[in-house]
């Protein structure tokens, strides 16, 4: 099941077209081959139909599919959709709150607000966000099950609770919520600067998707069984495995991801501040997230990453430029995205015209 995985893992992670299909059909194999093997209650079922859901989600395109005799177009969000619901499901029953099930509710978020749905964005962000130990900084305590404070415990934020609180300041956005929306963005600020002084302070990572209840995990699951040399038969089950063949739910984010964020957190942080006419605060939140969108070119040129990730981080920092542009109404924003555009943006023509009309809207001004 963990080879299906990683198979289907290196098919859609390929950003071909044409092996997104194969991605898909292995990861079905590895999800029933855990739900055959490791009974239908087993975390990994979670885990498995949760990294069939993200291939849907990046593959983003419709199927046909015949459906008693009648052929019918279904898309890949709403396939997404359905598993992601599925693995909550099945995370929830079997390992409960912790960094998978907060990740996976957070991608649920992440699709009903692409498609508008912001009440039920709404829902599942802040269902993520008690899943990581809310903003109460209560973390969960793996060996017992049970919840700890900051006193008790380390007390750091999950990184990825930027990410969900980041999701719930755009939603209060497009509600026109300044107020609020500003607040959740001032929050995801100190997610991303406490775990930047652990990372400085220890040299390395504070949390990882596996930080779960592993060892409650093989009392109450069946294991896997094989023999070894001597005769004797060694015991494992799915998370012992981990450090092998990965089955990862919750990604692990790099710096110029959390550069990213925290460029287009204080991007949208500005333009809370100056629609409640705090112009002053407004301008210092532009001229931040210029800095940092900055330093995000800087690390994108200098990572190492697939050529498909490559062109969506520059498509993600371009439109971050994009919108300086359209808020400060500066042309040498809409130079800096069509220079990125250009060198490392791909071929997202669409958005380059777009660009251009409004640099000529501008020069016409």
């Amino acid at each position: 099941g963990l080879v299906q995985v990683q198979m289907g893992h290196a098919s859609s992670s390929d950003g071909r077209r044409a092996l997104y299909g194969d991605g898909i059909r292995d990861m079905r194999t590895a999800v029933h081959i855990y739900r055959d093997s490791l009974g239908k209650r087993h975390p990994s079922v979670g885990r498995a139909l949760a990294k069939l859901a993200q291939v849907y989600e990046k593959r983003n395109s419709t199927e046909t599919v015949d459906t008693n005799g009648v052929l019918v177009k279904q898309r890949d969000s709403d396939q997404a959709m359905a598993l992601y619901n599925y693995s909550v499901k099945k995370l929830r029953n079997s390992i409960g709150n912790g960094p998978e099930l907060g990740y996976v509710l957070k991608c649920i978020g992440d699709l009903h607000q692409r498609d508008r749905r912001y009440p039920q964005a709404m829902e599942a962000y802040s269902a993520a966000s008690a899943a990581f130990g809310g903003r109460n900084r209560q973390v969960r305590v793996s060996s017992s099950r049970t919840v700890m404070t900051n006193e008790e415990g380390d007390g750091c934020y999950h990184p990825e609770m930027g990410w969900v609180w980041f999701g719930i300041g755009q939603v209060l956005m497009k509600k026109r919520n300044w107020a609020d929306a500003q607040d959740a963005l001032e929050f995801v600020l100190i997610v991303i600067a406490e775990n930047k002084r652990k990372k400085e302070i220890f040299g390395m990572t504070i949390f990882s998707d596996t930080s779960t209840d592993a060892s409650n995990n093989r009392s109450h699951y069946s294991p896997l069984r094989r023999p070894v040399d001597d005769g004797s038969v060694m015991t494992y089950d799915a998370e012992s495995l981990q450090s092998e063949i990965e089955l990862q739910v919750v990604p692990k984010r790099t710096e110029l991801d959390e550069s990213c964020l925290m460029a287009q957190t204080q991007l949208s942080m500005g333009t809370a501040q100056a629609e409640q006419g705090w112009r002053g605060k407004a301008k210092e939140s532009y001229k931040e997230a210029h800095h940092v969108a900055e330093r995000c070119i800087v690390l994108l040129k200098s990572c190492r990453v697939s050529d498909e990730n490559r062109s969506r981080a520059a498509l993600n920092i371009s439109s971050m430029f994009e919108k300086l542009g359209d808020t400060q109404m500066e042309m040498g924003y809409y130079d800096r995205c069509t220079s990125i555009f250009r060198t490392l943006g791909g071929d997202d023509y669409l958005a380059l015209a777009r660009l251009l009309g409004k640099k000529s809207a501008l020069y016409m001004r």
